[in-house]
């Protein structure tokens, strides 16, 4: 009996896995491109800040945009004279007063509210990994942190294109979330209120989101799929009771 050659690959073999962290490009390409490998590799070398500190920036760049363009009077003078608290002959001058301070306002949000939501998600997938740990054992804050930092990369092109947007068109009275024109309360044009708020929370980059948090926390943190969906399930539920509370 002759030995055969085995017919050619019709794929070249690609090799053993990079070593070595991810650097901040291969993150943002790989989230969708090739998420899980992306994901084994920081597992063994976490990284976060670059990713963290990316999104920030376009992030701030988009909220100083909007503020300069936004029309403050259509975006606040409906819901002022809703509000009771509110007195007839102060509206003026609370428009003319958070007209200013919109911008600065925006900038904190970002420089302070993101950091300490990536701090308590990480928290949260942290403690996920004491209830569920994988084959290596309980994961490491630093693990859960780039679990946190690295995904939310997915969000980058929406960040990108609110920004576009904001200079190409006119804003009215429009908040950043409901210039998305991808987001469900855009597509179905939903007005304001919790269920407006609800909608416009959600779009295709908040689905990815929540898929490579799933797989983030499966092969970068190791839980197990209990585990991960759990952890899946209550962020879904932390967003949405945020979205709903802003509107309340």
């Amino acid at each position: 009996m002759t030995n055969r050659k085995p017919p050619p690959r019709l794929f070249p073999d690609p090799g053993p896995p990079a070593a070595g962290p991810p650097h901040l490009l291969e993150q943002i390409l790989g989230v969708f491109t090739a998420p899980v490998p992306l994901f084994r590799r920081l597992a063994a070398n976490p990284r976060w800040g670059a990713a963290l500190l990316t999104l920030m920036a376009a992030t701030l760049a988009m909220v100083l945009i909007w503020a300069a363009r936004v029309d403050p009077d259509a975006l606040l003078r409906e819901s002022l004279a809703r509000d009771p608290g509110v007195a007839p002959e102060a509206i003026e001058r609370t428009i003319e007063v958070w007209g200013r301070l919109l911008g600065l306002f925006g900038a904190f949000g970002v420089l302070v509210g993101m950091p300490a939501v990536t701090l308590f998600q990480a928290l949260l997938l942290w403690a996920a990994g004491r209830v569920w740990p994988g084959p290596d054992g309980s994961p490491g804050y630093r693990r859960a942190l780039s679990a946190t930092a690295v995904p939310a990369l997915v969000g980058l092109p929406k960040v990108m294109l609110i920004s576009l947007l904001c200079l190409a068109k006119p804003v009215r009275g429009l908040a950043p979330d409901a210039i998305s024109p991808l987001s469900l309360g855009f597509l179905s044009a939903a007005g304001q209120g919790r269920c407006g708020a609800l909608l416009r929370g959600f779009d295709l980059f908040a689905a990815a989101n929540l898929v490579l948090l799933y797989l983030a926390a499966r092969h970068l943190l190791g839980l197990n799929r209990a585990g991960a969906l759990a952890c899946t399930a209550a962020w879904t539920a932390v967003t949405v009771g945020c979205l709903l509370l802003a509107r309340s």
